[in-house]
């Protein structure tokens, strides 16, 4: 690897310097040539397996640390960064020999490269996250989502001093800020990012100088390129150059934070029509009445169903019912607010909530969704006749009316609309 010649010559680093500085990081820095035999190890490394010196991890392989599965496992993502000459991230978790504890840490693999360009070995960053993952699986929708493996996990190292001027960064905060490295060395914190975003940092900063004490958190802003990024940081406090300050550590988790929301959509959503499931409707709806009481605004819930459609099933099939109810919730989503919520709570029966909408306005909403679906028309089945719906309405003002008698009264007023010949919206009584 060449040197960075535009560094400041000020903040040149001599050998001892770098090693007080990886040293200090308060995570685990290693080498290793082709072979998995150890070439560097930083303090926390040697602390993290009971030895005193490095002279006795150099020449030493992970097999004689680790049990021979964990070893294995460590040396195949080693050999996936040699061999492939990429940068790789993973979990690994890790059982030291003597010891009963399981740890779990996220590794970033990258090769070494010698004066000719060809690989010599690779070296990693590993950052325990055993605390993070155990306070993560006590978090029930992130349970499955804790076993996603964080690809393209690139880390930002950067100290900053009691005023947010950076004393160091490395390439990788630079890219992030959209900025080289000489362009954010020397520069107060809110220069880079503004005052909004820079106080948005400093409040985990503040904790660690008044403290003293190293903590972990999420952190998110907005990239040069305008897109939402989210950050797992370390920071701790550290003494750099005779000067106090703090030493963070980052790892980019967006795929890991797109991916649990992604998860959670898929977890509230109809798979079949794109709606609310009946469990996210019916939370959601205990949460608005909840909120509607509190601030004594009315609240509409309108349930419907499609009329006759065990017909469209018997004569059609199944496959043309579910593009029935497919064409139902596009229509009535298409004619609806962002803030009002559409969704499936049973086979062929649809509900819509309506916050801050009293009843002639909800229903001039039932009556515009009842007409958009009698407009459906399926021009590859020309014989399938008109599709309509039922509705059922109900206002709740300020009333103390519990969420299963909201649904309740709805129903009632759907069974009404069918009994007045369906094709209909009848309010409750």
């Amino acid at each position: 690897m060449t040197a960075d010649h535009s560094t400041s010559p000020a903040l040149a680093l001599d050998a001892t310097q770098l090693r007080t500085l990886l040293d200090d990081v308060g995570t685990f820095i290693y080498a290793k040539d082709l072979h998995g035999r150890y070439t560097f190890a930083n303090r926390a490394t040697l602390e993290l397996l009971a030895l005193e010196h490095v002279d006795q991890i150099i020449g030493k392989t992970d097999s004689d640390f680790f049990a021979a599965d964990t070893a294995a496992d460590i040396a195949r993502n080693d050999q996936e960064a040699i061999e492939r000459a990429c940068t790789i991230s993973r979990e690994e978790t890790n059982q030291v020999q003597g010891s009963a504890m399981m740890r779990t840490f996220l590794s970033i693999k990258k090769p070494l490269f010698d004066q000719q360009g060809q690989v010599c070995g690779m070296y990693g960053v590993s950052t325990d996250i055993t605390a993070a993952k155990q306070l993560e699986w006590e978090l029930r929708r992130e349970k499955e989502q804790l076993r996603v493996v964080l690809d393209n996990l690139d880390a930002t190292v950067y100290v900053k001093n009691r005023e947010r001027r950076y004393l160091y960064a490395n390439k990788h905060i630079a890219v992030a800020y959209g900025k080289t490295v000489d362009e954010v060395v020397g520069q107060l914190e809110t220069d880079l990012v503004g005052q909004e975003l820079s106080d948005l940092f400093s409040q985990a900063d503040r904790v660690v100088f008044a403290e003293q004490k190293k903590i972990a958190l999420k952190e998110s802003f907005l990239s040069p390129d305008g897109k939402q990024r989210h950050y797992w940081s370390i920071k701790m406090p550290i003494v750099f150059n005779g000067e106090a300050g703090l030493i963070g550590f980052s790892s980019d988790i967006t795929e890991l934070h797109n991916l649990q929301e992604e998860l959670k959509n898929l977890a509230n959503t109809d798979a079949l029509t794109g709606a609310a499931n009946r469990r996210f409707f019916h939370d959601t709806t205990a949460h608005e009445l909840a909120r509607s009481k509190a601030l004594l605004t009315p609240l509409s819930l309108a349930v419907f169903d499609v009329d006759w459609f065990k017909r469209i099933n018997d004569t059609w099939g199944h496959p043309v019912g579910d593009r029935v109810l497919q064409a139902i919730a596009a229509a009535c989503q298409k004619g609806l607010r962002k803030q009002n919520l559409f969704g499936r709570i049973g086979g062929e029966e649809f509900a819509v909530l309506l916050p801050r909408t009293g009843l002639a306005d909800a229903q001039r909403i039932a009556e515009r969704l009842r007409l958009a679906i009698s407009h459906l028309r399926f021009k590859d089945l020309p014989d399938l006749g008109p599709i309509s719906a039922s509705f059922g309405l109900v206002t709740c003002l300020d009333e103390e009316i519990t969420c299963d008698e909201f649904f309740s009264r709805a129903d009632k007023a759907l069974y009404q609309a069918k009994a007045a010949g369906r094709n209909c919206v009848c309010v409750a009584a």
